[in-house]
């Protein structure tokens, strides 16, 4: 049953929806419509139990509102690589002076449907800096595929104060190392980059129906200098108050409320080495709603940690999942919220699940449609479905996985095997919350994959302790670039409800090769419930 939008708390939400409000504009070629924007949007996920429609309104080169005191996405940039930034750049530009802005029609869409709209902000977003790193911004002399060139350009604000920000862009600085991206962002210990931001949020809440605003401090996690961060943590506390005196403000104008939220790193600990004392903006009652994480270590980070902050504090705790670290794999998704349900969440903030819309795959063949969310809205309904759990892998995406570094949870793979000393191997983890007992007779499905297994090495298995065989009739890998793949029939009697372990044991390995193996990946696949 719909329930009516007005009667919503975040304590009420499950799903969040997160989008880029300007994405949906590039699926169009031309002049775009209010109709299709909302079929390009909101009517994407019609069918699914989404609670809120999320919207992030900035990116590195300026906003996608009507601001006064903050200049539009790109607006100062001669010619473009690429044509869907064209398209992007002329449909924002087309809609905000038609007074058709993006934000007033998904609020009205959002709201029209019975949902919640919200407006994210990044405290600091550096997609300029992607964007150097991938060369998009040099002239291309062949012909190419594609330019991802939508969200990597510099604001005319940043260019016109280079005073603002933490070092010179232009300095010699090793690549993508902290400094690289350190050096790009403004500064918060200074009072015009905070007023610079804190204008943009008051013409939020005053000027939309929004029903919450978020503050991204994971996209990306540099406000202060590196050596200042934890000193300088009193500064974003002030920034918080603020905000909330504008949401509140704004509420009582209207006679409702405008939540706020923040979205933190993976920790308290990492939070607070950042610069941001979310222990003390719960405890002053600034928030209504945290999301933990970008999602970058779904089967790693310790939902727990903040949740008990939140839940002291009476707040709801989002976990934050990442279309990026699940390739598609829906039982995956399921895994990673049966993982955070059981460390206390309230519901899912989905990041970058715009992906899933039908327009980026050709007619029919979407692999991950939204009908998924049902899976994942309901943790009895999750309870007894088929589900895979892998070890967590390190965000390692090259470049780009570097800025979150300090902010995100480590992940358990690829890993390092040696040869076992004195009988003891190396080991991963599968924190698997399932009843087993309603499985009781059926059988899991392990599957490992190790790079570099030379053809006499000794290579042993071990699951809660007990060694395992492989089947010899599983896929063998791809021998030809050294992969190889082993896969195991596991009762699931014998699966813990909580952690359980693989170990891998090298016990022989040819002198002639390098002393080590990777495991490179692990996939525990529980059946559904009978």
């Amino acid at each position: 049953m719909t329930r009516q939008h007005r009667a919503w708390e975040p304590k009420d939400y499950r799903i969040i929806l997160q989008h880029d409000a300007c994405e949906p504009l590039v699926s169009c070629l031309g002049p775009v419509s209010k109709a299709e924007l909302l079929t390009a949007s909101i009517d994407q996920f019609r069918d699914a139990p989404v609670d809120v429609y999320a919207s992030d309104v900035n990116h590195a080169g300026g906003v996608h509102f009507n601001s006064r005191t903050c200049e539009r996405h790109s607006t100062r940039i001669g010619r473009l690589a690429c044509s869907a930034a064209l398209q992007m750049t002329e449909a924002v530009r087309q809609m905000l002076d038609e007074g058709t802005e993006p934000l007033r029609i998904y609020c009205e869409g959002a709201h029209a449907r019975g949902i919640d709209y919200m407006a994210r902000v990044r405290m600091n977003d550096l997609h300029d800096v992607v964007g150097v790193i991938l060369n998009v911004h040099k002239p291309r002399h062949k012909p190419s595929a594609a330019v991802p060139e939508l969200y990597y350009h510099t604001s005319k604000w940043r260019l016109d104060h280079p005073e603002y920000l933490m070092g010179d862009p232009t300095a010699d600085t090793p690549k993508c190392s902290y400094e690289y991206w350190e050096r790009s962002a403004p500064n918060y210990a200074l009072g015009p980059v905070r007023e610079h931001m804190l204008n943009m949020i008051e013409e939020l809440v005053h000027n939309y129906d929004l029903d919450a605003v978020e503050l991204d401090f994971v996209r990306m996690p540099f406000n202060f200098l590196k050596q200042e961060r934890y000193a300088q943590r009193h500064v974003m506390t002030g920034v918080i108050r603020q905000v909330k005196e504008s949401c509140v403000s704004a509420g009582e104008e209207r006679g409702r409320p405008i939540r706020l939220s923040v979205r933190v790193p993976d920790t308290a600990e990492m939070c607070l080495l950042s610069g941001y004392d979310l222990p003390k903006w719960l405890k002053e009652g600034y928030l209504d709603m945290v999301t933990i994480g970008g999602g970058y270590c779904p089967f790693g980070t310790p939902w727990r940690d903040i949740v008990s902050l939140c839940d002291a504090a009476g707040v709801p705790a989002f976990a934050c999942l990442n279309h990026g670290q699940f390739h598609k794999d829906r039982q995956m998704i399921r895994a990673a919220a049966s993982r955070a349900y059981a460390s206390g969440v309230t519901g899912f903030e989905l990041w970058n699940f715009f992906y899933c819309m039908d327009y980026y795959q050709p007619p029919g063949q979407n692999p991950l449609d939204y009908s998924f969310v049902a899976d994942i809205a309901s943790q009895d309904a999750l309870r007894n479905l088929a589900k895979t759990y892998v070890p967590g892998d390190a965000f390692s995406l090259g470049d780009v996985a570097n800025p979150y570094d300090h902010a995100t949870w480590p992940g358990q793979l690829p890993m390092t095997i040696g040869v076992a000393h004195a009988g003891v191997g190396n080991t991963v983890t599968f924190d698997v919350f399932d009843d087993m007992a309603a499985r009781a007779s059926a059988v899991a499905r392990l599957e490992v994959d190790v790079v570099d297994l030379g053809p006499t090495d000794e290579l042993l298995f071990f699951f809660n302790g007990r060694q395992i065989e492989s089947d010899p009739k599983g896929w063998q890998g791809l021998l030809t670039s050294s992969q190889h793949h082993f896969e195991f029939d596991i009762p699931c009697s014998s699966i813990a409800a909580g952690e359980n372990t693989l170990e891998l044991r090298l016990v022989r390995r040819d002198e002639r090769l390098m002393p080590f193996i990777s495991l490179s990946g692990a996939r525990l696949s529980v059946p559904a419930a009978r």
